[in-house]
Order: structure tokens, then sequence, then C-alpha cells
């Protein structure tokens, strides 16, 4: 873990149908971590129940939010409409993923810009922020 207040933001695609290769051939970027329905899940005795691929910018410190918002859509935006039929084809999810650690009780700022929410809204996406303090 950062000393500084750090933020994470992941882009999830999830499906029982999704095929991993396929994915990333189409888009052509590569996941930071994946996982396919029915692999173990590390130190549990159940199994995944879906397909998970999973871009992410890592921990970054960070006071706006917004920077690794930005840094994600400029990954996978011109990759909407592709993205789009592959959710028709497949049955697929969408999810951003926004983790937030505070450090010394300093909180990056949060909101959403108009260009992020046509992003995220031309993708039909949901979200989840966890958000932990650790001051």
């Amino acid at each position: 873990m950062l000393d500084k207040t750090n933020v994470m933001v992941e882009f999830i695609i999830t499906g029982e149908q999704l095929d991993l290769n396929k994915l990333t051939s189409v888009i052509g970027v590569s996941p930071s971590e994946s996982w396919l329905k029915g692999d173990p899940i590390p130190d549990k005795k159940i199994v995944r129940p879906d397909s998970c691929w999973i871009l992410s910018t890592g921990y970054e410190e960070s006071l706006d939010i917004n920077d690794q918002l930005y840094k994600m859509m400029s990954r996978i935006r011109s990759k909407i409409d592709i993205l789009n039929d592959l959710k028709q084809e497949s049955s697929l999810e969408f999810v951003i993923a926004i983790v937030i650690n505070v450090e010394e009780d300093i909180k990056p700022a949060m909101y959403f810009e108009k260009q992020f929410i046509e992003f995220a809204y031309n993708l039909k996406t949901e979200f989840y922020i966890e958000l932990y303090n650790y001051s």
C-alpha cells in the first residue's frame, strides 16, 4: 500500500460466455487480470461463477479520481462500438470499479465530468465505489 491517498480504477467485463482470447484480440488490449468460469478461487473451496476480464490502472497516488478515470477511458474509448457488439453477442456485463485508499484523512476529489458520464452511458456500465480510510 502507498503512504499517500491512492486510487485505482478497473474496467471489468464479466459473463458466462466471455471468450477471453477473442475479447483481447478484438479490442487489442491485454487485461491486467482475467479468469475463466470454473477456475478455482485462490484460498477458497469454490470456483469462479463466470469468466472475467479486468483492465486496471493499478493503485496510483491521486487527489482526483478523474485522473485514473481518464487514464482508463483513453485506453478503451475508441473500442466502445466493438465492446457493445461483444456485449450483445455474448450477454456480457460491464463494471467500472473505483477503489480509494484514504491516508492521513486526505480525500481525493470525487465527481464525474460530462465526458466520463457520456462514456459510461455509451457502454451501459455499472459502477462500484469502494472507500477505505486508513487514518
